[in-house]
């Protein structure tokens, strides 16, 4: 049986590297937030535009992860222990998913990813703050929930 919610990490998990604000958009140019300063470099990396040497790259397997959880009926949730939300959101934005499920409008046609995740818990906690607060909005319970 299928989970109902399959839950990935980001760094390290679901791309390579990590995003830091410390260090992302404090390059020469750089503009407020930081956010501002990631562009697509390819379709799996993102670069930030004041400083080329800080990228992260998506995995390649992930946008079929994605699409195989959605044709499964699984919920995505991102739960990350991350300070930098504000850099992850965009680059989620950035990357894309082909979208499979049949009521969507964008039927088979790639969407950023961030479209996709119905739960968003990106925050500087505990995993199992994570699941706690999904299975608090939710009530799916702990055994239909699956973490990488």
């Amino acid at each position: 049986m299928f989970p109902k919610v399959v839950a990935l990490s980001l760094d390290w998990t679901f791309w390579q590297g990590e995003f830091d604000s410390n260090k992302f958009g404090k390059g020469p140019g750089a503009v407020c937030p930081a956010e501002n300063n990631l562009e697509l470099e390819s379709e799996f990396k993102i670069r930030d535009k004041s400083d080329h040497s800080r990228t992260i790259t998506m995995y390649s397997d992930v946008p079929m992860i994605i699409n195989d959880l959605m044709r499964n009926n699984a919920f995505l949730a991102i739960v990350s222990r991350s300070k930098s939300k504000a850099l992850c959101d965009r680059a989620l934005h950035l990357f894309k998913a082909v979208d499979p499920t049949p009521w969507s409008k964008k039927l088979n046609q790639k969407r950023p990813i961030a479209d996709l995740v119905a739960y968003n818990h990106i925050y500087d906690e505990e995993k199992t703050v994570h699941f706690h607060k999904i299975w608090a909005n939710t009530g799916i319970e702990y055994s239909d929930m699956v973490r990488r």
